[in-house]
Parts: structure tokens; C-alpha cells; sequence
């Protein structure tokens, strides 16, 4: 009798353990895990609702949908986000990601879905007017991004703040703590937006190009650049584009 027990009971653990991995029903799908720095607005950021939300949120949302996954959003910082990817952490990053030769060598690209341009923002007051005037002076960065690479690479003589949050670099400019930051064109504006008293130089320091991130050998690569072309060939990714960026080129 002993035995007969002790054989239901484990039954019963199986049926529950299985019925919690599957959801319960049979409507639970498949995930696709998102990694991201969600402090990186317009593209992803935590909205007042307390939700993620974003042009790359709202992009791997819909991409997700097509391929018939459930997204789901971890939010890390940016190196992070990288690292998650390469170790299988998570499917993609999704991050305002430039598409570099060196990051290609551990990891996979989509297909190019956004272009934007690297700019430098200061005071109203600053008597800085060219980026020819930053060779000697303290930049604000996001450590990890793009930015701060370029600034690594082509202003060695610039004392480069390194910060976790792009959104800490406008607080050490507009506390007096540096002279410049340097960025990406889209979130400039927002910052701009958000920060009355601060301007973009005119001049843009370089530009590039921003794609989703997988693990290197993804069986994600194809669907997600199928997904990619088809939202443009809907309009989906324009709608999506016009919710963010509305009246930019």
C-alpha cells in the first residue's frame, strides 16, 4: 500500500512540475527574451505606467508577434545587455545597438533597422560651437556604447567621463561637472526635449547604423530579418517609427 502511495504522490509532483512548465494551458507560447538598458530614451526607457516602452520596445514587440513568441524584457546595463546575448543569457539585445566589425566577431546582427548619427550636446552659455573644440575637454559617455568608443578613438586628448546611464550624463552637464556630452542624434533630441537650457552641435561627430544582437549562430538571424522586412513592407514599422520620432527624417 506503502508503495502504491509513495507511486501516486510522484505522479501527482510530475503532472504538477509539467503543468507549471507549460503554463497550465495550452496557450502559453514560447518566449522571446529581450535584453536591454531600459534608461536610453526614445528607443527604451520605463514609461509612468511603470512599463517598458520604447521604439525598440514597441519594434521586438511586434517582431515577436510575428514569429509567434511571447516578449519578454530583462533590463540590465548596456555591457550587460551585450554579454547576455553572447553567453545565451537572452535571445536578443535590443538597445540602440551599433553594428560594429569588433562586435560582430562575437555576435550576430540583424539586418540594419535604424540610422542615426553620434552628436555632442553643451550649455546654451558654452563658447564651444565646433567638435573640432572637444580635443582638450571633460565628455560625458555612456560606458560601453558607441560614444564612448568613438570618443576613446578620435579624442584622446578629452578627459572621458564614463557613466552606467546616459540619462547621468545630462545631470554632470548640467551641473557644471563637464563640458560636453556625446551621443546618439534621436536621444540628444529627447534630452534637449527634456533639458531647456542645453544645444546640439551642428556638426555630427560620425554615423552608424543600429541592429538586433543575438548569439553568435542564432536560429533567430533569418526569421528576425524576415520579421524586420515584412514590418516595413506593411507599414508597421513606419507607424511604430511615427509614435517616437514624429517629423524626423
Amino acid at each position: 500500500m506503502k508503495r502504491i502511495l509513495s507511486a501516486i504522490l510522484m505522479l501527482g509532483l510530475m503532472l504538477s512540475l509539467f503543468a507549471a512548465c507549460s503554463g497550465g494551458n495550452g496557450d502559453s507560447k514560447e518566449t522571446l527574451v529581450m535584453a536591454t538598458n531600459a534608461a536610453f530614451p526614445p528607443f527604451e526607457f520605463v514609461n509612468e505606467e511603470s512599463e517598458f516602452d520604447g521604439f525598440d520596445v514597441h519594434l521586438a514587440r511586434a517582431i515577436a508577434d510575428i514569429l509567434g513568441r511571447e516578449l519578454v524584457v530583462s533590463d540590465m546595463e548596456f555591457t550587460a545587455a551585450l554579454a547576455a546575448v553572447t553567453t545565451g543569457q537572452a535571445d536578443v539585445a535590443v538597445a540602440a545597438i551599433t553594428i560594429r566589425e569588433d562586435r560582430l566577431e562575437t555576435m550576430d546582427f540583424s539586418t540594419p533597422y535604424f540610422q542615426t548619427t553620434i552628436v555632442a550636446i553643451v550649455p546654451d552659455a558654452s563658447d564651444i560651437t565646433a567638435v573640432g573644440q572637444l580635443e582638450d575637454k571633460r565628455i560625458a559617455v555612456q560606458f560601453g556604447t558607441t560614444s564612448y568608443l568613438f570618443c576613446a578613438d578620435y579624442l584622446p586628448d578629452a578627459e572621458v567621463i564614463a557613466l552606467n546611464r546616459a540619462p547621468d550624463t545630462v545631470l554632470e552637464l548640467n551641473n557644471g561637472n563637464v563640458d560636453a556630452i556625446v551621443v546618439d542624434r534621436a536621444v540628444a533630441d529627447q534630452f534637449i526635449s527634456d533639458n531647456p537650457g542645453l544645444r546640439i552641435l551642428s556638426e555630427p561627430l560620425g554615423s552608424e547604423n543600429y541592429g538586433i544582437a543575438m548569439q553568435k549562430g542564432s536560429d533567430l538571424l533569418e526569421p528576425i530579418n524576415d520579421a524586420l522586412k515584412q514590418l516595413k513592407d506593411n507599414g508597421e514599422y513606419d507607424r511604430i517609427y511615427n509614435m517616437f520620432f514624429a517629423g524626423a527624417e
